[in-house]
């Protein structure tokens, strides 16, 4: 088979329907009741708040954009997806063939022996041990973004903004949480597969079983506790004068204790790309972590199969958090239209705002501003591009 013709849409709206109710029901919504600021005590929190606590910082950036910019846009971060997501292409055809017809999709794909094995089980992670970890082995192991991306962070994300709905009172809270999540993800399998038109096994793993398992998963407490204090998200904008979509990102980070002290984590970050280093908890709460490794800075769609690949470069990155609430943060990557970003959420430097900005290569850079009442969406603007 050749390469397939687009058939797709500019705009995805059917897919808008979740984020839109959220929004409708966040403005509507009375105030929140959990605390915005203050010292923090869990015992004033809710028993069910493990991602949303209404602390200063990215717990201030939590909205229904948040959602559809970090999750549904996160591969725009990759040096070969166009930024201005309102004039890409969405490829409609392909993922409502996986959809509608996932049994001939996964054939499309190989098969159910494939699917299986690159799909679901990491029997790759043993060929890439075998082999020495080399990273052209890395590219078999799709298993690896659905679990830890569709099913976790997809889950997680839901359980966030459920979390901040329930806060503010809005009714079925978790019901829009879940809406608005998997368009999101109908969002994201349209944006990351422009060129295909029919369906493929990838896209119906990852809604049919990560992305819709992760949404139902998450709403278990006992779950959500497990994972909890998480996710790091981006403060996602639209910058001017294009509406082209900068400083999203939605990261996962895992603090695993050490045997040896209690002043110090094992930092694992995970998302697009990978960083490995250490956590320092420090008094009062806060914790610093330090992490180093690489991003994926293009994204390959095979044109047949549908298989995805990607490149990756060095990266670097830092956090300041409270409470798994991320005050400050700074990037560092040998990704062309990002070399720095750097990241003060809501809360910090001032109550209501945050601020972040974002240098090329060569120089230019990008700089924007959030508020904790614009339901995760941030406006700035490009200087120098």
């Amino acid at each position: 088979m050749t390469h397939a013709s687009v058939q797709a849409t500019r705009r995805p709206g059917a897919t808008w329907a979740g984020p839109f109710l959220c929004v409708i029901a966040l403005a509507l919504g009375p105030r929140p009741t959990v605390a915005q600021a203050g010292p923090f005590d869990p015992d004033t929190l809710p028993a069910d708040a493990y991602y949303y606590k209404g602390l200063p910082g990215s717990d201030m950036y939590v909205g229904p954009f948040d959602v559809v910019l970090n999750k549904g846009f996160n591969f725009a971060q990759a040096e070969n997806r166009t930024r201005r997501i309102f004039e890409s292409e969405y490829s409609t055809r392909h993922v409502w063939e996986s959809l509608a017809h996932p049994l001939q999709s996964i054939q499309n794909s190989g098969g159910w022996g494939e699917f299986f094995e690159t799909q679901i089980l990491p029997v790759q992670a043993w060929n890439w041990i075998k082999s020495g970890f080399r990273w052209e082995e890395v590219d078999n192991m799709t298993w690896y973004p659905n679990y830890m991306g569709h099913f976790v962070e997809g889950g997680i994300t839901s359980r966030r903004l459920a979390e901040k709905l329930r806060a503010q009172g809005v009714p079925y809270a978790s019901t829009l949480a879940g809406v608005t999540t998997m368009a999101t993800a109908v969002a994201n399998e349209m944006y990351t597969h422009q060129g295909l038109d029919r369906g493929t096994g990838g896209t119906v793993a990852d809604l049919y079983v990560f992305d819709l398992g992760g949404v139902l998963v998450f709403s278990l407490d006992p779950v959500a506790r497990f994972f909890a204090e998480t996710l790091r998200p981006g403060q996602a904008s639209l910058t001017a004068p294009d509406l082209e979509l900068a400083n999203n990102a939605n990261n996962l980070v895992f603090k695993f204790g050490l045997p040896f002290t209690d002043r110090a984590s094992l930092f694992w970050r995970t998302g697009i790309g990978s960083h490995l280093g250490v956590t320092a908890h420090l008094r009062g709460g806060y914790d610093v972590s330090v992490g180093f490794g690489a991003d994926a800075s293009r994204q390959n769609i095979d044109p047949v199969t549908g298989k995805e690949s990607v490149d990756i470069r060095l990266s670097s990155s830092a956090y300041l958090d409270r409470g798994g609430s991320v005050l400050a943060s700074i990037h560092w990557s040998e990704v062309d239209h990002r070399l720095v970003a750097l990241n003060v959420y809501p809360g910090v430097l001032h109550p209501d705002f945050g601020a972040w900005i974002n240098v090329d290569q060569d120089g230019a850079f990008q700089l924007g501003l959030t508020h904790r009442l614009a339901l995760g969406l941030g406006l700035g603007a490009a200087v120098g591009n």
